[in-house]
């Protein structure tokens, strides 16, 4: 596949070392998007949540952190102006009982956006992640049930990592692909567009049966929906260059996706 003709223009889901398993300063982010020509860069690192009793969260930052994480995100936002436009966001799941801490959040820290990572069925663990779910009888029932919530809530940009829940399954059965349909029904009706995510994409060779699924994707390119390829960054380094973006890109255009370079921001605040 060819890597010279499609560059990144903008990425929306980019982390930070505050979250545990991501490395460099938030500055080596928003320097090395620069040098690759990104335009427009969205920090949008897993939501803190408030823990419940007896819930151990693995995944991200502190409550305490998001101050730390916000300051930094609007320095370097007025830094680097007039090179880069940088948003101020979250990757976040959408847990019914704690969608109003998401609200709150959002008018507290001004943040700009949040997208939709539903890594986790109402808290956090090893048993509820989608990836390597516990009770595969209710894993796509539960997966739908949470997308639904999360896009009529109008709290997201977009669905990131929409296939995760066929995640280290060796078969994909009628009810997940029948899945797909319901999500692609839910990206026209909340205006949310589907994430093809570059992480999953260069950790695939490494983990079986990862994602981003054919299975899923060639089912969705049916539709017709809205795709935003994410870089889903943890570490700057992997940013230059980049090189799955253009075979994504060639991927996705082969089935006949709509790509989105940009996305208006639907969540900014006013």
């Amino acid at each position: 596949m060819s890597h010279t003709k499609r560059k990144m223009i903008a990425n929306y889901h980019t982390h930070t070392a505050r979250c545990n398993h991501a490395f460099g300063m938030d500055e080596e982010y928003v320097l090395a998007a620069i040098r690759q020509g990104i335009k427009v860069l969205g920090f949008s690192d897993h939501m803190a949540w408030p823990p419940l009793k007896g819930e151990k969260q693995y995944i991200r930052m502190k409550t305490d952190q998001i101050e730390d994480y916000a300051e930094s995100v609007r320095y370097l936002k007025e830094k680097y102006k007039d090179d880069i436009t940088i948003y101020l966001g979250f990757e976040a799941e959408y847990f019914p009982d704690r969608a109003d801490w998401l609200r709150e959040a959002k008018e507290t820290y001004h943040l700009d956006y949040y997208i939709l990572g539903q890594h986790y069925h109402n808290y956090e663990s090893n048993e509820t992640y989608f990836g390597k779910y516990a009770n595969r009888k209710t894993l796509v029932s539960d997966y739908l049930s949470d997308l639904k919530a999360a896009g009529e809530s109008g709290l997201f940009l977009y669905y990131a990592h929409p296939d995760i829940y066929m995640a280290r399954c060796k078969t994909v059965t009628e009810e997940m692909l029948e899945a797909v349909d319901t999500i692609c029904e839910y990206s026209r009706k909340y205006n949310m567009p589907l994430e093809y995510n570059l992480q999953g994409m260069r950790e695939k060779p490494f983990i079986k049966y990862y994602y981003p699924r054919d299975d899923f994707w060639e089912r969705a390119a049916r539709h017709k929906v809205d795709v935003i390829i994410g870089g889903d960054y943890h570490c700057p380094e992997v940013m230059e260059p980049d090189m799955c973006y253009a075979d994504a890109y060639e991927y996705l255009s082969g089935l006949g996706f709509h790509i989105l370079d940009e996305m208006e921001m639907k969540n900014v605040r006013e």
